[in-house]
């Protein structure tokens, strides 16, 4: 929530006040209709407008749901925001990992020397997959968390979230270590 302020007195003009969503790259791409529903949910009535924010990496999806919903134009904006990303420091001999768990049908580590390939483990077996895009990695990355599980059948590898798939990634190669 931002509330403007009268400069002269300091007073908040709560009658000016905006609402701040910000929206995820995964509230975008597996929810979209909650995004929607924000702009309108009954906490958000009593504000002057609603600004809505996101990834430039996702800002085109925001950007047609704003779009295609052209009762909100006077209410609601939409922005994008670029985030800055940490340097990776530079792999010499040995390829660098970072590991981290993706739940209960396994884990998964980050070989940071190839930007599309990484080390899955499914059901206590290691495989290393190779996406068709470092994109796909990249997403592969945001969407893995402690809470989802990874499923691989052939070339094809499911990320998995309390038995709903949240992305299917097809795959270049699937071998086992």
């Amino acid at each position: 929530m931002a509330v403007p302020v009268d400069r002269s007195t300091w007073r908040r003009l709560y009658f000016n006040a905006v609402a701040v969503e910000i929206e995820s790259y995964n509230e975008l791409e597996t929810h979209p209709e909650h995004v929607v529903r924000n702009w309108v949910k009954e906490s958000t009535k009593d504000f002057a407008r609603v600004y809505s924010w996101a990834d430039e990496k996702c800002f085109e999806r925001l950007r047609q749901l704003y779009v295609r919903r052209g009762e909100f134009r006077g209410k609601v904006k939409v922005f994008s925001v670029k985030l800055a990303k940490k340097p990776e420091e530079p792999a010499t001999g040995a390829v660098a990992t970072a590991s981290y768990s993706v739940g209960s049908g396994g884990s998964a580590t980050k070989a940071v020397a190839d930007g599309r390939a990484r080390v899955v483990e499914v059901r206590g077996r290691r495989y290393r997959v190779v996406f068709k895009s470092v994109e796909d990695a990249e997403r592969f990355d945001r969407l893995s968390s402690a809470r989802t599980s990874v499923e691989l059948r052939g070339n094809t590898l499911r990320v998995v979230r309390e038995r709903v798939t949240l992305a299917v990634f097809d795959l270049e190669v699937a071998e086992e270590l």
